[in-house]
């Protein structure tokens, strides 16, 4: 029974961290560790309380004979949605925003009507074991935002709605799940404690 509950445990993903990325540069790649280098940019801090929705969208037909009987039901996909909401403003979300108008921070500027955001995006999340899973896109998604809050009672944030397409092949995302994301992201140095042979680990 004990190992029944282990094996459950193990199955049973608690997100304890999140984080989304995107970039402009359609053969954009995240390092083998699951690190994001300079071809990235971070949206940023996501809410608390929030999550990264996904929804799928297609057309479903349902084929039935007499007695309504179901014979099949065809499929046309036409994409995935995510969403998450981002609690910072910046540059990047900014960007995502209004992604035809200048950022001028501290100046003015002019609001060009929008239109959606094209851009490579990947999605990190971090459970309770440690283990990171990584979604990138295939294809550059469209990013715009679905609802800005702002309001006299805690922090204002955006919700962003990403559009993902398959590409020829029928590809939506590229995969990493990295089994322990603390060790793949390097282990902490000891720098406390001399080690046994009884020196410092700074000056050995």
């Amino acid at each position: 029974m004990a190992d029944m509950v282990n094996d459950v445990e193990k199955n049973v993903n608690i997100w304890k961290f999140a984080e989304v990325w995107i970039s402009d540069k359609e053969d954009a790649k995240v390092e083998a560790d699951g690190s994001f280098g300079d071809d990235w940019l971070h949206v940023g801090m996501l809410a608390g309380g929030s999550s990264i929705g996904q929804e799928r969208d297609a057309d479903r037909n349902e084929v039935e004979g007499w007695a309504s009987t179901l014979i099949t039901t065809e499929q046309k996909f036409k994409k995935d949605t995510r969403t998450f909401t981002a609690l910072e403003d910046t540059e990047t979300t900014f960007g995502l925003i209004y992604p035809n108008s200048e950022f001028n921070e501290g100046g003015p500027t002019i609001i060009l009507a929008p239109e959606d955001a094209k851009k490579v995006i990947a999605f990190k999340t971090v459970n309770q074991h440690g283990m990171a899973t990584i979604d990138v896109s295939r294809l550059p998604a469209n990013i715009y935002p679905s609802s800005m809050d702002k309001n006299d009672d805690g922090a204002s944030s955006t919700e962003f709605t990403a559009e993902i397409r398959k590409d020829s092949q029928g590809g939506l995302y590229e995969r990493l799940v990295i089994e322990d994301n603390a060790e793949a992201s390097g282990a902490l140095d000891v720098t406390r404690f001399k080690t046994a042979g009884g020196t410092d680990p700074e000056n050995p």
